[in-house]
């Protein structure tokens, strides 16, 4: 970092807000060390990270600095002869110039209008006319902080009236979420995509489209809690039967078919809470579903088994998606096999192809 650049680079005139902030990153990033004379090598992307900037805003302020003759921008070559990033230099002659400029206009100024920096330091401090912060009554005060001015914090936080009620509006984010999860900030919310996405099953990345994921993740996250979609991923990733899947979804399709409700926090005990005549959709032969039951549990056979469909003719189940047959099919292939029992999904595809 060059202090001598940072300093020349507030006294540059006729830059507008993008060219002026680009190049005071360029100037932190500066060296001044000896040879070096105000060079640096930040990435453009690495730019417009420090600035909060898009990229092609960043590429305009660098055409900008660049016709101004302030920077000039080296592209470097690698020694395989392909081309990598950019070197910028600064124009230190002439940001000297403005710099010296400027000062020369402050000192005249400072010249016709002289200050006198030791007026008044040798007489005495005198006491405040009123210390209780413009209260009409200063007995009032009880304590050094007083209760008007910042109230002391309460451990009731129940007993204290909210300002505002969140369910006055019905499109709220607060008015919407009737699971208990937290209001999360959209910057919070990215942040938890990003881990989900990371915890997602490698085979589901690789077809996933990123765009749509994300527009499905904030449709999803303001019904069901983008902190509950993220541990939903996270123990779809570490399941099991996912691991033997020869297809897992791209995530888009894994929020947009819902398919994270078996997933979420609490879809255990909602669907044991659920009534027998409910739970029992099933309209196959009971030995089928008693041996799902006995195998993966009640609530294995309520997500997987009970939405298909039986064709006794064939002897078949027609799930209600195809990442439900091929879980069905992972989890009761040997024994669906035994009992020649076939399991497909809707488009009549065969789960044990």
């Amino acid at each position: 970092m060059s202090n001598d650049a940072i300093s020349a680079t507030w006294r540059v005139p006729g830059l507008k807000q993008a060219p002026k902030l680009v190049l005071a990153i360029l100037a932190d990033a500066a060296s001044d060390h000896e040879g070096e004379d105000w060079t640096c090598f930040p990435s453009v992307v690495r730019i417009a990270e420090f600035g909060s900037m898009n990229v092609k805003t960043v590429e305009r302020a660098l055409e900008v600095l660049t016709a101004q003759k302030l920077v000039r921008a080296v592209r470097v070559r690698k020694a395989n002869g392909y081309l990598a990033g950019y070197r910028f230099r600064l124009n230190r002659k002439l940001m000297t110039e403005y710099l010296l400029a400027w000062f020369e206009r402050n000192r005249a100024r400072m010249d016709e209008e002289p200050f006198d920096w030791d007026e008044g330091l040798d007489e005495p401090l005198q006491p405040a006319d009123n210390l209780s912060g413009g209260l009409d009554d200063p007995s009032d005060i009880s304590s050094p902080i007083h209760p008007t001015i910042c109230p002391e914090p309460s451990d009731k936080l129940s007993d204290q009236e909210p300002k505002t009620n969140p369910q006055s509006n019905p499109h709220s984010a607060s008015a919407r979420r009737t699971n208990g999860s937290a209001v999360i900030s959209r910057s919070e919310s990215r942040k938890l995509f990003d881990q989900a996405a990371f915890a997602y099953p490698a085979k589901g990345r690789k077809v996933t489209r990123w765009p749509v994921a994300r527009k499905a993740w904030e449709r999803a996250a303001k019904v069901h809690g983008a902190d509950r979609l993220a541990v939903a991923a996270e123990r779809y990733a570490a399941d099991p039967d996912v691991a033997g899947l020869n297809f897992v979804p791209g995530l888009h399709t894994w929020l947009d078919d819902e398919v994270f409700l078996a997933f979420l926090p609490g879809a255990e005990t909602q669907a044991r809470q659920v009534s027998a005549p409910e739970a029992a959709g099933w309209r196959g032969p009971a030995e089928i579903r008693s041996a799902v039951v006995a195998a993966r549990g009640e609530d294995f056979a309520a997500a997987y088994l009970d939405q298909g469909q039986w064709d006794g003719e064939a002897r078949r189940v027609t799930c209600a998606s195809g990442i439900a047959a091929e879980r069905l099919w992972a989890a009761m292939g040997d024994e669906f096999t035994r009992t020649m029992v076939a399991v497909a999904g809707p488009q009549g595809r065969s789960a044990a192809a």
